[in-house]
């Protein structure tokens, strides 16, 4: 990661709670795993995208997960490389 000149993060939040809630989560989220990249050793550009509830995880099939375990799939961040 340390050789990479830049990467993005996006922060996604579970569908609970309002739009705005969701959008300061998320937005904390990414601060949290910036943070960590940072400490890290880290120099490249962050770029941090605060997504809220907009875009649920859908890298399963949800309806094999209820309740709480759908919701752990949502509150994530994601990290896309650049070179």
């Amino acid at each position: 990661l340390k050789h990479l000149n830049a990467v993005e993060l996006t922060g996604h939040a579970d569908e609970r709670g309002s739009d705005a809630y969701n959008f300061d989560l998320s937005r904390e989220r990414l601060e949290t795993v910036s943070q960590l990249l940072r400490e890290g050793g880290y120099t490249g550009d962050l770029k941090l995208i605060p997504k809220g509830k907009t875009e649920p995880y859908m890298g399963v099939d949800r309806s094999a997960y209820r309740g709480e375990a759908l919701y752990q799939l949502d509150r994530r961040v994601e990290l896309r490389l650049g070179r």
